[in-house]
């Protein structure tokens, strides 16, 4: 019984063991079944999950009658994962919901997995309406940009689409890029772009593309019939380099080239060549000056700045030695010591420019060249400021068919126009101020709304700026008008004023002092004034001082006239006077002048009724339309003489002579 029980116990204990380790077994494969389980139902944050949704390519239809079914034709819809993944996604009538039941402007929603996107600008006409419809577009406004490098993208800026509907109707369409088609991968001219919208498309004309050549420019050969092509602001910049090298000049200096496209220079401004800026094209050496060509093409230079009080020469171009330039605009700020211009500092033949530019420098200062430059169809509107000769054109020169609205400010010979000089067919609307500057004794010396200092003549020309000059003894001024400041030879002829002219000694409504001499002749002919005219001596309507002078067929049509030695016509006359009229309610120092006769100071009396009568003004010539014929009647606020050319009656307080 021992053995067995000993037997049995053995047994046992081997059945216990096989069953722990069969235990042990089950268990560890359960664990690591639960772990595995566990593993893979835990979170995964790299699962891709939709984000967003969005309608990339707009249906094509987007007008409907009322009740029409919505159709996706054309459209993508496009969804967008958590990786940052897209896919376009197929949509189905089920997705979508509208309401096209009544008439009016409409959304359609879209729904995907929880997202949404939305169609607007659906149109839904009223039932029995016919269905508009697109039926064209067309490139109605040129892009601006029309000449391109190779591997340049297309620039739409200034161009217009217009879509043309079934009803007649149009509206412009807003162009984006995704419907522009252009390749600019090779060069060549009379390239197109295609405009596509809604299934229809319109081209772009006339476009070229260029490769650099010769490392300078994007095309051309210098010649008239192929100039060199200037394309980009390094390219305007290497021009400079190569003018102002006594290695390149010689290559450079003479040939012809054109601006492609607007250049900006503000990354040649402040900050660049020691904060003096642009370096300007052409130097003052006579182996360094531009007597080239230079064709603006109508484009704009903006950005310029230059600021360098010791530089002489000073704008986008410095010397030009017979030269021109031509259909060029410029934006931006000029400081230079003498001959200062906002185009030009010196030379040169200047057609067809303009200039924003605020000009400041001693002497030879003009808004467009500063010397020896004449201007032909130019304007400035920047402000230009220094001591002696400046000019809102030019500070010492000529134009023609030209105008200055800035404000012009200087101690001698500043005029609206030139400085020193004359001008033809021209005008100018801002404020011309005498002050004192540099070492210049007056507060302002032959300073004119026209001319400062009379070099040529003066002839159609007008202002109606304020005109003024230092009015005290010890900030005095001298010889200050309406159109001229002072002259000793030459012609003002058929010339107006209608700004108020103040100054201190020899102020006129036209001119302040013309004093013939030995070597010449000063006349004023065929002209007006309107404005009151004050000083402290000699000063007249027409004329402050008039000496070995003629000042002939003249209208003073002032309201006033105020200082001492003054007259209607002319403050001192030892001149020749004939044929002079004056408004009959002008005052002269506060009383109304009775002894006026057409040969002396104070002219013939003529009414408020017969200044607006052209046979009042004798000698003058009417309604020929040309140069030598310029004068016609203005009509409405202005009914006083005018010129053929003027596009616009002056800005003028007339009323005393109503």
């Amino acid at each position: 019984m021992l053995k067995i029980r000993l037997n049995m116990r053995k047994v046992f204990a081997k059945a216990t063991y096989i069953i722990n380790i069969v235990f042990a077994i089950k268990f560890s494969v359960l664990a690591a079944i639960f772990a595995i389980a566990m593993f893979s139902c835990g979170d995964d944050t790299n699962e891709k999950t939709l984000v967003s949704i969005e309608v990339t390519a707009q249906p094509t239809k987007k007008v409907y009658a009322v009740n029409d079914t919505f159709d996706p034709a054309g459209m993508t819809v496009t969804a967008t994962y958590s990786d940052e993944t897209t896919e376009p996604v197929t949509v189905t009538a089920a997705m979508l919901d509208y309401d096209f039941s009544t008439a009016g402007q409409k959304t359609v929603t879209i729904t995907y997995k929880g997202k949404t996107a939305t169609v607007t600008d659906i149109t839904v006409n009223p039932a029995g309406t016919s269905e508009k419809t697109l039926e064209s577009i067309a490139v109605t406004t040129q892009p601006t940009k029309k000449t391109y490098m190779v591997g340049e993208a297309f620039d739409p800026a200034g161009m217009v689409v217009t879509a043309t509907y079934n009803d007649g109707s149009t509206a412009p369409v807003n162009v984006t890029a995704a419907m522009i088609t252009f390749n600019s991968a090779t060069a060549g001219t009379n390239l197109t772009a295609t405009v596509t919208y809604e299934g229809k498309t319109a081209i772009v004309t006339g476009i070229t593309v260029n490769v650099v050549v010769a490392g300078h420019f994007c095309g051309g050969t210098g010649t008239e019939a192929d100039p060199y092509q200037i394309c980009t602001t390094e390219q305007l910049v290497k021009l400079a380099e190569l003018v102002n090298s006594t290695v390149t000049n010689k290559d450079y200096c003479d040939k012809y080239y054109i601006l492609i496209n607007n250049i900006s220079l503000a990354e040649y401004g402040e900050g660049w060549n020691d904060d003096k800026g642009w370096i300007p094209i052409g130097k003052e050496s006579y182996g360094l000056r531009f007597s080239g060509h230079f064709g603006g093409n109508n484009k704009k230079v903006s950005g310029l700045y230059l600021n360098d009080d010791q530089l002489n020469y000073a704008g986008l171009f410095g010397y030009i030695n017979d030269g021109t330039i031509q259909n060029l605009s410029i934006e931006g700020s000029v400081t230079g010591k003498n001959y200062v211009g906002g185009m030009a500092g010196s030379g040169g033949e200047i057609t067809d420019c303009n200039t924003n530019v605020t000009v400041s420098g001693n002497e030879y200062v003009g808004g467009i060249v500063g010397y020896y430059g004449y201007s032909t169809n130019c304007h400035s509107t920047g402000n230009v400021s220094g001591v002696s000769y400046v000019g809102g054109i030019t500070g010492g020169g000529g134009a023609i068919f030209s105008y200055s609205t800035g404000t012009i400010t200087g101690a001698y010979a500043v005029g609206g126009i030139a400085g020193v000089g004359g001008a033809t067919n021209s005008y100018s609307t801002g404020a011309v101020i005498g002050v004192k500057a540099g070492d210049r004794l007056y507060a302002g010396n032959s300073v004119g709304g026209v001319v400062g200092r009379l070099g040529s003549d003066i002839i159609n020309c007008y202002s109606t700026g304020n005109v003024s000059g230092g009015m005290d003894f010890f900030n005095g001024s001298d010889g200050i008008g309406g159109v001229l400041g002072s002259g000793s030879s030459g012609k003002v002829t058929n010339c107006y004023s209608t700004g108020n002219v103040s100054g201190y000694f020899n102020v006129g409504g036209v001119a302040g002092d013309i004093t013939g001499n030995a070597g010449g002749y000063c006349e004023v002919t065929n002209c007006y004034a309107t404005g009151v005219i004050s000083g402290d001596n000699v000063v007249g309507g027409i004329v402050g001082r008039a000496n070995l002078s003629a000042v002939e067929h003249c209208v003073a049509l002032n309201p006033s006239i105020d200082g001492s030695e003054c007259g209607r016509v002319s403050g001192y006359y030892r001149s020749n006077f004939y044929t002079n009229l004056a408004w009959d309610g002008m005052t002269v120092y506060g009383v109304i002048v009775t002894n006026g006769s057409a040969g002396n100071q104070n002219g013939a009396d003529i009414t408020s009724a017969q200044a607006k009568d052209w046979n009042t003004y004798g000698g003058w010539s009417f309604d020929g339309k040309t140069d030598d014929c310029p004068w016609v009647m203005g009509i409405g606020s202005y009914p006083l003489p005018v010129f053929y050319w003027q596009t616009a009656v002056p800005v003028a307080n007339i009323s005393h002579l109503n």
